[in-house]
């Protein structure tokens, strides 16, 4: 499932799009991974967190905002995030997901740059 905070997800032909997040209740404590670690994505981490029973943020910098707010403001975010619950996996990227089954069963599996970003509910 892909999800967006603005309420409009890209449109995939491997994902269903739903526009917003009430599709998380429908697994009691989801595993999720949030891809991007900016202002979209943290938000969504900041929400999603309350309800998941892993979340990670998958970042291409060395810290959150690090590219529009710098890397002081960066760490200290990340350091209040993850005292939350939040895990950073930061300076990787990416590189493939692949999604098995249909909803509830559904199951993303996702390759990062710097080693495997893991298994999740909802990406």
């Amino acid at each position: 499932m892909c999800l967006s905070a603005a309420h409009r997800a890209a449109q995939s032909p491997l994902l269903p799009v739903y526009a917003g997040f009430a599709a998380i209740e429908t697994k009691p404590s989801p595993r999720i991974i949030v891809v991007g670690s900016s202002f979209i994505g943290m938000e969504a981490a900041s929400t999603l967190v309350k309800v998941a029973s892993s979340l990670v943020v998958i970042g291409m910098e060395k810290v959150p905002f690090e590219r529009v707010l710098g890397a002081q403001i960066g760490t200290a975010m990340q350091k209040l995030h993850e005292e939350k619950g939040v895990k950073f996996r930061m300076g990787a990227v990416v590189d493939e997901f692949i999604v098995n089954g249909v909803l509830p069963a559904r199951r993303c599996q996702v390759y990062a740059s710097d080693a495997d970003g893991g298994c999740c509910d909802y990406l």
